[in-house]
């Protein structure tokens, strides 16, 4: 919709557009979190323990990349395949520097980190270049929204730990549940996630 769109258009689509994936994302990315327990608990041998802090990991990266797919959005309607290109190259660059440190003495949980690293360089990269070209930032509404899921994933790893009773682990996530969707709900109905600025 956004290459199809006629110039005097294409960045107020943009804009809707990265509203909207960033507040779909915030809503499945937190529910999952919230929940990974449980759905590990269906698809994970219990002997697996560690398995549950690597999911943790990969959402919080899946949704730190999330970003990027705004940015390069916006460098392929401005015509800057290239700076894309390069974006990606240096994340797969720090990915395999990152590995290489990480994977031998820390297995699956340095994998892991390797790609929230490798994840959120990228998105932090792609956000700047695409700023030098749009002049339009998300970093203030990325920066709050990455905190508040890793603060989530910190929750869903101390209940896990924790070990409470069902009835109150399941109220306490439903707490948190609702207030999401209050969250995403005001965040919905205020201006628009992205902030103009000079170039």
């Amino acid at each position: 919709a956004v290459f199809a769109s006629e110039p005097s258009q294409a960045a107020e689509l943009m804009r809707r557009s990265g509203r909207i994936l960033i507040l779909l994302m915030f809503c499945i990315t937190s529910m999952v979190i919230l929940f990974a327990s449980d759905i590990f608990s269906l698809v994970a041998p219990k002997s697996y323990a560690d398995g549950h802090q690597i999911l943790l990991i990969l959402l919080t990266a899946n949704f730190a990349y999330s970003f990027a797919q705004i940015s390069d959005t916006a460098l392929m309607y401005h015509r800057r395949p290239k700076t894309s290109v390069v974006v990606s190259m240096v994340g797969a660059a720090i990915s395999a520097a990152l590995g290489a440190l990480l994977i031998p003495r820390y297995q699956l949980q340095g994998a892991a980190f390797t790609i929230f690293c490798a994840f959120l360089t990228t998105a932090l990269l792609s956000h700047w270049m695409a700023y030098r070209s749009t002049g339009h930032s998300y970093l203030y509404a990325m920066l709050p929204a990455l905190t508040v899921i890793l603060l989530l994933a910190v929750l869903a790893d101390w209940l896990r730990r924790e070990g409470l009773p069902m009835l109150t682990d399941i109220s306490l996530k439903i707490g948190a549940c609702a207030l999401i969707f209050a969250t995403i709900y005001r965040l919905n109905t205020r201006r628009s996630l992205t902030k103009p600025c000079a170039p």
